[in-house]
């Protein structure tokens, strides 16, 4: 496979926020309308440090992605679960067996 990892120099210096400037998802904006409370959960991620929030996909999950390890923001709905992951460094490639 090819190797797409970030080589060691870069990693400490990507910039996420200009990522987030080409980031979009184009089901936020209609699922939001409907269920505000994920756009509240955005919003509270990104004042809590958050390079990037999103929606994935279709709105299943909300994520954001912080240089740091965050506080879980207050103002999180009652109820949200917060899962903390880290990014790696490289994409592994996966292969599907039946």
């Amino acid at each position: 496979g090819r190797d797409v990892s970030v080589p060691a120099d870069k990693r400490e210096s990507f910039d996420w926020r200009s990522l987030a400037k080409a980031s979009f998802n184009d089901f936020e904006e209609a699922v939001e309308l409907r269920h505000p409370a994920l756009g509240d959960i955005r919003t509270a991620l990104t004042e809590a440090g958050a390079s990037i929030a999103r929606l994935s996909g279709s709105g299943s999950t909300v994520f954001g992605v912080f240089d740091t390890l965050p506080l879980i923001p207050e103002a999180l709905p009652r109820g949200t679960t917060v899962v903390r992951t880290r990014t790696s460094a490289r994409v592994v490639p996966v292969e599907t067996r039946e």
